[in-house]
């Protein structure tokens, strides 16, 4: 049996012993190759390994093979599964965090220039547009704020407009009474005008007919001369 068990040599995941009936160690298998010299952490190895199981086979001459399961290869195995995937995830949550930042970054980056934009229209900066901004989200918002600014600035044009024609239209009916009023004056004026000249040249002609009667009046006749 000893023989058997030497040239048999590491049984995988167990640990193989051959006792005397006096407890002699007679054979101990040899240590595990497979990962030599590393071993799980204690805390790990508590937490995962199983209750270890073991064997007593008694053999003829007292002689007792003990077999025990030895699970510290296979616990190793999934500690360094474990540490593999935890640097795994760690990389893809770094990597999904950079590309979501990323992401967040670009989709905020235009939201200042459209600020800017609002403040330049409240000031009343009409004719300021958005520039093509980047992003599907972002181009949509600039197209929609370049349509709002256009038709605020058409509305207060009209507006403009409209008002500037209502004024000179009160303006033209606030001067209507005294155009009219200087018309009449106007006439007026003209038609005095013509009756003094009327009146003015109908006393010259009587004066004028007055000073021929007065001559004829005021001549003296001569005498006539007697011939003798």
């Amino acid at each position: 049996m000893l023989q058997f068990l030497q040239q048999l040599g590491r049984v995988r995941a167990n640990e193989v012993s051959l006792q005397s009936a006096a407890g002699e160690i007679l054979y101990q298998s040899p240590p595990a190759t497979y990962k030599a010299g590393r071993e799980a952490p204690v805390w790990f190895a508590h937490l995962l390994a199983p209750q270890p199981a073991k064997y007593t086979f008694p053999l003829r001459g007292g002689v007792l093979l003990v077999v025990q399961a030895q699970p510290s290869r296979a616990v190793l195995d999934a500690w360094d599964d474990v540490t593999r995937l935890s640097a795994i995830a760690a990389a893809m949550f770094v990597v999904a965090n950079a590309l979501a930042f990323w992401s967040v970054k670009r989709a905020l980056e235009p939201f200042p220039v459209i600020a800017d934009g609002l403040e330049r229209i409240q000031q009343g900066d009409l004719a300021f547009r958005l520039p093509s901004l980047a992003g599907t989200e972002a181009h949509a918002i600039g197209a929609a704020f370049n349509r709002m600014a256009q038709a605020v600035q058409d509305k207060v044009l009209a507006e403009r407009k409209a008002h500037d024609a209502e004024a000179r239209l009160e303006e033209r009916r606030e001067m209507a009474p005294w155009r009219t009023s200087a018309s009449k004056r106007s006439g007026a004026s003209s038609h005095t005008s013509c009756t003094t000249n009327s009146v003015n040249r109908s006393l010259r002609s009587a004066a004028s007919r007055w000073r021929s009667r007065a001559r004829g009046a005021c001549a003296i006749p001569r005498p006539a001369t007697s011939r003798d």
